[in-house]
């Protein structure tokens, strides 16, 4: 094969690679479409009857195709935020003060939300996961001492 055939091949392989890519993310979008408001359920049903916990929406989803609202779980001063992002072409939801470090949570095809962390350990977003972080926070406020001055 000459130059220019292999020229014109490698062409084709990189516009074939880019349509595959482009489809691949509109799939990717439209199953977090799909997604997002079953997990704005399970958030809400993890901390429903907790007492102490507010919920609440916010539109922050500039930036993507499409508006989505955040979701905000108050607890004793404290919240975990759930915010819409499209990251790298992919959309998924950021969730801030879930863990130490912010976590970027994907839809998968089995309804489940996972993120991986820096270091590599795989979470996935239950109704366990939120309830844990709202026992830290529970565990935390109960630690602030008490100081009674005279």
């Amino acid at each position: 094969m000459g130059a220019k055939e292999d020229l014109i091949k490698k062409l084709q392989q990189r516009a074939n690679d880019e349509r595959l890519k482009d489809r691949l993310l509109v799939e990717q979008h439209a199953l977090f479409a799909q997604k997002l408001p079953d997990l704005h359920k399970l958030l809400e049903g993890a901390v429903d009857g907790v007492p102490g916990v507010e919920v609440s929406h916010q539109d922050v989803s500039a930036d993507m195709e499409g508006h989505y609202a955040s979701l905000i779980v108050e607890f004793l001063g404290s919240e975990i935020r759930f915010d819409p992002i499209s990251k790298n072409g992919e959309y998924g939801v950021r969730a801030r003060n879930l863990n130490a470090s912010d976590l970027l949570f994907l839809p998968n095809d089995n309804d489940s939300w996972t993120a991986e962390d820096s270091s590599g350990e795989v979470y996935e977003l239950t109704e366990e996961l939120i309830i844990n972080r709202l026992s830290k926070f529970l565990d935390e406020d109960s630690k602030e001492t008490i100081h009674l001055w005279d």
